[in-house]
């Protein structure tokens, strides 16, 4: 889904009249998706994927996210977003060939913190980041966006923004699973990477 997301992005940035560029690390070799047109894009920079790296990617885990994500999927997941993280910070060519084109301005995904390393190991001093989902609570909390938990769905929850007042006891409930528990096991490894190799980011 972000690869798609981000892609239609870069194709109608294309399409607008902008020079765009794009990094990419492959950490599926077996998918041939790119998600944006290759005629529009003026320079791609590619990470190879090597054996043995991303040992606990597992497309398996991939299915898990639309089947309730179980914690293990979860741990997994985080864990392998973490170590691309390190792979792409790690990775000084691509990095100092896109410091070098003195960008105007990044495009990350709130998916991947990963993107903020980029941008501080770049230089580049202006960015933008986007979202394929919904704006669940956890998000909006992040950009400083006050929570409303009468109408707000969590992340995990089977609520629509039509709740009743049970619905809106357990969204309430929730969220401070989300907060302290899902998400952490989600993103903290990623952001751990960012902060290892950038202190205070």
């Amino acid at each position: 889904m972000q690869i798609r997301f981000s892609g239609r992005l870069a194709n109608i940035l294309a399409d607008a009249g902008h020079e765009i560029h794009v990094y990419q690390p492959i950490v599926d070799h077996t998918s041939n998706v790119t998600g944006y047109n290759p005629r529009k894009i003026a320079k791609v920079f590619t990470l190879p994927k090597n054996d043995g790296d991303y040992p606990t990617f597992n497309l398996n885990d991939q299915d898990g996210i639309w089947e309730g994500l179980p914690l293990s999927v979860l741990i997994d997941i985080g864990q392998c977003k973490a170590d691309v993280c390190k792979a792409v910070l790690n990775d000084k060519k691509n990095l100092d060939q896109i410091r070098a084109e003195n960008y105007d301005l990044l495009v990350t995904e709130y998916f991947e913190p990963c993107g903020y390393g980029i941008k501080r190991a770049t230089g580049i001093k202006k960015h933008v980041t986007t979202r394929s989902g919904g704006m669940i609570n956890e998000l909006t909390s992040m950009l400083g966006v006050k929570m409303h938990f009468s109408y707000s769905p969590g992340y995990k929850t089977l609520a629509t923004e039509k709740m009743n007042f049970l619905d809106r006891v357990r969204n309430f409930i929730g969220y401070f699973i989300e907060i302290y528990g899902i998400f952490p096991l989600f993103l903290w490894n990623d952001r751990k990477s960012d902060s290892k190799t950038f202190p205070g980011l």
